[in-house]
Order: structure tokens, then sequence, then C-alpha cells
């Protein structure tokens, strides 16, 4: 299993190859360039250039974030902890 850290690391790399399409495409842009805005949450080129270089900017801040992130894991297994003593103080 991929640390936190290195699977964003693989995503933000991927973020820098074209994304592949279904049929004939080659990248997610010309996809929604070739096809109606109904297929694609973009209306134009440069609202989806505009939206990839904020994503990008988004993970390299994540990235460089130095505070301690916490595992979803972990995070779902406390959350079930005090539900769980939650519902123990319900039946008593």
């Amino acid at each position: 299993m991929l640390s936190s850290t290195a699977f964003v690391r693989r995503l933000n790399a991927a973020i820098e190859q074209p994304l592949l399409c279904i049929g004939h495409c080659t990248n997610y842009l010309s996809l929604m360039t070739t096809h109606s805005s109904i297929i694609s949450e973009f209306a134009s080129l440069e609202e989806a250039e505009a939206y990839e270089e904020w994503l990008k900017a988004k993970f390299a801040a994540s990235l460089a974030d130095e505070c301690s992130s916490v595992a979803h894991d972990v995070v779902m297994a406390e959350m079930k902890a005090i539900i769980e003593e939650a519902r123990q103080r319900q039946r008593a």
C-alpha cells in the first residue's frame, strides 16, 4: 500500500501526462474540443487549462505543506470508535 505522500507524488506526476480518453481522442483537452459541453464540465479550452493550472498549484502546495497529515484509515478507525462509544452510551 502506498503512503499518502507517495500516492500524491504519483498523482501529481500523472497530472503532468496527457489523460487518455475513450475513442480517438489523444488527451482530455481534445475530447473537450470535439464534443459538446454536456460531456465536459468546462465550457472552453481556456477554462480547462486554467483549472489544470489551479489543480497543479493545489497539489504543489499540498506537497510543500509540512504539517503532519493523518491517513484516511486512521481517521476512519477513530470515527468508528467514537460512534461505537456513543452507541454504547445510548444503550446503557
